[in-house]
């Protein structure tokens, strides 16, 4: 589980003791610089670089892991985490069995674009959400390419995404839609960025049943293929 900018891996308690409830286990971690004061790296060098090179790391340790079902490894992100989480799994399509998606951070490369343009240099700090962000950042937000990013995973997808999301607009998790090949989207009515504890509930079974179903039609590949 990808857990927003600014927060630490406690934000997605809420999901990962439901999917335990469901047979689901989860694995929570805090991103190296995921948020001001987070230990191992100061915030301001922090990028989506950054933590796709940490995620990617745990993805590869839990498919080395002979505890674990190397054919059942899913990824869920939320908001910043969603766009490092869709990253990741372009780039370990084959160890990835779906993703799951919560208001993902699309917007990023626009929302910088619009700040900087075609500048050729950057600031060291930048005002984001209350914190101050690094260049690093930035620079790795300016130059991901999010249509190819989603392009690049066949897998099966979905996204949720709050009606009023004014900082992440829908507009971009429906753009998404005509890019991943196999994509569902849920839109929460009257949502803003980051759900309540009563939203969550609310999308909590339609995140299982996704799994859920994944999970079966893996169980049918493997029987036919026995």
């Amino acid at each position: 589980m990808a857990h927003e900018v600014g927060l630490d891996m406690t934000s997605g308690e809420i999901y990962a003791r439901a999917l335990a409830g469901a047979g689901i286990a989860s694995y929570l971690f805090d991103f190296r610089g995921g948020y001001p004061g987070e230990r191992h790296l100061p915030f301001c060098e922090m990028s989506i670089q950054t933590e796709r090179e940490d995620l990617n790391g745990i993805i590869d340790a839990f498919s080395e892991d002979e505890r674990f079902d190397q054919d059942s490894l899913f990824l869920l992100g939320r908001s910043q985490g969603g766009l490092v989480a869709a990253m990741s799994a372009a780039e370990r399509e084959e160890k990835v069995a779906g993703l799951a998606l919560f208001y993902p951070a699309f917007v990023m490369k626009d929302y910088f674009m619009k700040e900087f343009g075609s500048r050729n240099t950057l600031p060291e700090r930048f005002p984001l959400l209350g914190m101050q962000v690094g260049e690093a950042y930035l620079k790795a937000a300016l130059e991901v390419d999010v249509e190819t990013v989603q392009r690049s995973y066949r897998g099966d997808v979905i996204i949720f995404h709050g009606s009023e999301d004014h900082l992440v607009p829908l507009s971009y998790s429906e753009k998404a839609l005509a890019c991943y090949k196999n994509a569902r989207l849920v839109t929460v009515d009257g949502a803003c960025h980051v759900f309540t504890p009563e939203q969550a509930q609310r999308i909590l079974p339609l995140l299982i049943s996704f799994f859920h179903h994944l999970l079966e039609e893996k169980d049918k590949t493997r029987v036919l293929s026995n």
